[in-house]
């Protein structure tokens, strides 16, 4: 099974798809869409169903997001995507 990492960030998200073993079969990085939640989650779904098009194969999902967990609201905080 492949593994594809999302870096979602303030400017850009990008995506990398793996192999187990590590390496980089596919990568796309485009503009984060910040001017509203419903533009930021139709640009992410946009970025996985490309890669999903993209790959044969099936992929878990990882994301990364900046900031850190607020244990007791589990929300993050210090983030740069607001949205």
């Amino acid at each position: 099974m492949l593994h594809l990492g999302l870096d979602i960030g303030g400017t850009k998200m990008e995506a990398v798809l793996l192999t187990p073993q590590g390496e980089c079969v596919y990568r796309q990085r485009r503009p984060t869409h910040k001017e509203s939640y419903e533009a930021f989650i139709h640009q992410l779904l946009g970025l996985i169903e490309t890669v999903s098009d993209w790959s044969e194969r099936p992929f878990s999902i990882g994301v990364g997001l900046p900031g850190a967990i607020d244990p007791q609201s589990g929300l993050i905080k210090n983030c740069n995507c607001l949205v």
